[in-house]
């Protein structure tokens, strides 16, 4: 038999035994054509031999449950930097874009990945808005039509992480259902990707009812169990890739229901320490067996999205291969995909590269005129305000709800001196500019003022500072890069990021935009925030689904009851 590639001299990942044989991998156009224990059958020749020597082939790694845009990078830019990571297929949710516009936002990043060196899928996003229109405004929609729509498009895998919960349990007929009833009619047999961060006991029996049966949010070892118990897929991300789950999940055998995903990835991590084999790093640091977890990067997410033709090292399925020469760790030294060497240690990547992204997507902040002081006054009668408040914790993104008291002067809340952050949510699609009003405390920046059109799921204009006058150089630099985050300190702007894509995105390479994103954290923690994601922290002010309180363009949400609730007491 004479294969085109024939690796020897090393070991081979079996997802059959979760464990390594010495052997041969022999590989024939784009597939595997051939394994074989020890060495390779007398008869065997090759067009090209590569010794292993003593190093490991793993199947190429496959993150099943990541956005594209949370890197703040291009589908190109985003697949060139994962690539050099050791990955091969990702299904990416891009919700943040169907924020932005729609079902033809999707449509677009199908497009603008079609050419990348690694497979790109798409979850259908199926909570756009992440709550509903009358708690905030976006650009775009996501409903049972667009389901239909995009349902046939060969890219997509599933449907896209239905966030809200409340809305599965206590309404058969709501948005929620009527969108996951839609998919399951026309895809009977993929996935429903779950998102469910308070839900246990019955309520979570209900969701898995309603067909939903994975869960990538954060829980402590009890509510895995609940989840792991039900029959659900457990995505694992980085924040509960922690010991005593894990060795939960050990104890109990249950790493073959185990999926390992990265979720948000920002370009400076993405740049500097890598995406889902950091992940798998980490994993193993943490306790979870190293072939565990190698199979649960792999093999399992690619049973989870019916990928039949991948995730395994076995003839008949993709060439998509990596080398790793760490047998302890798990550190990628070179990268097949289809058959084809697409990555190595000699490759440089041009960090001065562009990737294309539609034009019409370059100008789409309407924003009328520029802000004022006027934006960030916040109006209020009597003498002193009960306010609610937002708290900011210093290793998580959700939020804890409170209250403080502040001073009224003139008719005018006296924020500017309360120790509290004005954090404004302006809406960009209308025109309107309308605008909600919080304010955030903890582990935040303790002067200045950050400005983002990034800024979930909604990605309105978010504004937080300690004064007016931050606030407004902030964001309208902003809006003269038609989006970005911009960092202000003292009248100065001491960091930006231009994100013109949509006004969420760069066209730069993941090693630029990582570069400068890494100059915007180092200015916000510069100004007092303490958060091992600064930027994924404070975007979240505006995430509806996640606890517990937080604001839009439509005012203060309490996450948990799923309403509009007045600033003060």
């Amino acid at each position: 038999m004479h294969f085109d590639l024939l690796f020897v001299n090393g070991s081979f990942f079996s997802a059959p035994y979760c464990r390594f044989f010495d052997g041969w991998v022999g590989v024939i156009g784009e597939r595997i054509a051939a394994i074989g224990k020890g060495e390779p059958f007398p008869e065997v020749t090759a067009e090209k031999i590569i010794d292993l020597d003593g190093a490991q082939l793993v199947p190429g790694l496959i993150d099943i449950h990541t956005h594209i845009e949370s890197a703040l990078i291009t589908p190109g830019a985003f697949a060139e930097a994962l690539v050099s990571h050791g990955v091969t297929t990702i299904v990416s949710e891009p919700h943040e874009i169907a924020n932005v516009a729609g079902a033809e936002g999707v449509l677009a990043m199908i497009e603008a990945g079609a050419d990348a060196p690694m497979d790109i899928y798409y979850g259908i996003p199926s909570s756009v808005p992440a709550s509903s229109s009358e708690l905030e405004t976006t650009g775009g929609e996501i409903n049972e039509k667009e389901i239909a729509e995009l349902v046939s498009n060969p890219m997509v895998r599933c449907l896209g992480e239905v966030m809200n919960a409340k809305s599965v349990v206590t309404e058969p007929d709501g948005k929620a259902n009527r969108i996951v009833r839609e998919f399951k009619k026309d895809a009977p047999f993929l996935p429903v990707e779950g998102h469910c961060p308070r839900l246990f006991d019955l309520d979570l029996c209900k969701f898995v009812y309603a067909g939903i049966d994975s869960d990538h949010t954060e829980h402590d070892v009890f509510r895995f169990s609940q989840r792991w118990l039900n029959g659900m897929l457990v995505e694992l991300q980085e924040k509960t890739l922690e010991p005593d789950i894990i060795a939960y999940m050990v104890e109990n055998d249950l790493s073959w229901r185990t999926a390992i995903v990265t979720d948000d990835q920002m370009a400076n991590t993405l740049a500097t320490d890598g995406a889902l084999d950091r992940l798998v790093r980490y994993a193993i640091k943490n306790g979870f067996p190293r072939d565990d977890a190698i199979r649960s990067a792999t093999a399992i997410p690619a049973d989870r999205m019916l990928l039949r033709d991948r995730g395994e090292i076995k003839p008949g399925l993709l060439a998509d291969l990596v080398i790793i020469k760490n047998n302890s760790s798990f550190d990628p030294v070179a990268v097949y995909k289809n058959g084809e060497l697409k990555w190595d240690t000699s490759v440089k990547l041009d960090p001065e590269r562009i990737f294309e992204f539609p034009d019409k997507y370059s100008d789409s902040l309407v924003l009328p005129r520029e802000f004022t002081e006027d934006d960030f006054t916040v109006k209020a009668d009597g003498d002193v305000k009960t306010v609610k408040t937002m708290h900011v914790a210093p290793e998580r993104t959700a939020y804890k709800a409170g209250t403080t008291k502040m001073k009224v002067i003139n008719g005018e809340l006296a924020w500017e001196n309360s120790g509290y952050l004005l954090t404004s949510v302006t809406e960009r699609y209308t025109g309107k500019m309308t605008t909600g009003y919080g304010f955030l405390c903890g582990s935040c920046h303790k002067s200045g003022a950050i400005c983002s059109t990034y800024s979930h799921d909604n990605h309105s204009v978010l504004v937080s500072g300690t004064n007016k006058r931050d606030m407004v150089i902030a964001a309208n630099r902003v809006r003269e890069l038609h989006g970005g985050i911009v960092v202000v300190n003292g009248g100065d702007i001491i960091a930006e990021l231009a994100l013109p894509a949509g006004g969420i995105m760069s066209t730069g390479s993941a090693a630029y935009v990582g570069d400068t994103l890494g100059k915007v954290v180092d200015a916000m923690r510069a100004l007092g925030y303490v958060h091992p994601s600064p930027i994924m922290s404070l975007c979240v002010a505006s995430l509806t689904v996640s606890p517990e309180l937080k604001v839009t363009d439509k005012g203060m949400i309490d996450v948990l009851e799923q309403k509009i609730v007045p600033l003060f007491e």
